[in-house]
């Protein structure tokens, strides 16, 4: 695998420190994914919005609902890339993990797929 090195100003990695954070990325995962996207065409998804339409989904959830990542984008699972699966997968395993009064994992489905339970509540954007 390739390494490219890039330097920033102090102001420079604030503000890819604050937008990676938002997305539940790695500074390193954020900036390998931005630069990809400006080299594709404009059918790209940007995962920005699949995490914003993932949260929402899984806000409407209700006590005792179980569910896994590809139930809170059914229509959008199959034509995602292996990374972009990833990358949703760590988002929502975050969510979970910073909101324990919330959400649980329930079960490890075959294939290594979490499944996770509602706790109560609702999760706030």
């Amino acid at each position: 695998m390739a390494r490219i090195y890039s330097n920033y100003s102090e102001e420079e990695i604030s503000l890819l420190q604050k937008e990676s954070e938002k997305m539940g990325l790695s500074l390193s995962a954020f900036q390998k994914y931005r630069t990809l996207l400006s080299l594709t065409d404009n059918n790209t998804i940007d995962i920005t919005d699949l995490i914003s339409k993932m949260k929402e989904t899984l806000s409407l959830k209700k006590e005792g609902d179980v569910f896994i990542v590809s139930s809170l984008l059914p229509d959008e699972w199959t034509t995602l890339t292996r990374s972009e699966k990833n990358t949703l997968s760590k988002t929502l395993k975050k969510i979970v993990d910073e909101n324990p009064q919330l959400y649980k994992i329930n079960t490890i489905l075959p294939g290594k797929i979490n499944q996770y339970v509602v706790l109560g509540g609702n999760y706030e954007k």
